[in-house]
């Protein structure tokens, strides 16, 4: 269960108005530091990135 201070790519998206692939690419490029994982794999990004 992710913390209320965590987001999944979909949610980070939404709340930053871009595409969630346009989240991975700046993932990709550094842009974003790379995120925890959830123990099922999934990216969780903290609200403060």
């Amino acid at each position: 269960m992710q913390s209320p201070k965590q987001l999944s790519r979909g949610a980070l998206a939404r709340r930053s108005g871009v595409n969630s692939e346009t989240i991975r690419y700046y993932e990709k490029i550094s842009l974003l530091p790379n995120p925890d994982r959830s123990a099922g794999g999934h990216r969780l990004y903290q609200e403060k990135d």
